[in-house]
């Protein structure tokens, strides 16, 4: 079911005590509004190319390895916890 809201039923700038609860019945625990947008980019696609191609090929490799290894040891912990 789509859930429009609507125009008139907003309210803006009244006191709230964190945490609440909202209509729908979800906890909240600090007002999002006044935290900064994550979604926007620090850096643009061209700085992020410029950093890429000053880091070491050998420090890839290395993150990779590491990345690959910390799965292997999650599969594991994951394993033995299902077998107790």
């Amino acid at each position: 079911m789509l859930v429009i809201r609507q125009k008139a039923g907003r309210r803006w700038r009244l006191a709230a005590d964190y945490p609440l609860t909202d209509s729908q019945g979800i906890s909240v625990i600090q007002d999002r509004r006044r935290l900064p947008d994550r979604r926007k980019a620090e850096h643009g696609i061209d700085d992020l190319k410029v950093m890429l191609s000053k880091v070491n090929s050998l420090t890839i490799v290395s993150l990779v390895i590491a990345i690959n290894m910390a799965f292997v040891l999650m599969a594991y912990a994951l394993i033995v916890t299902i077998q107790n």
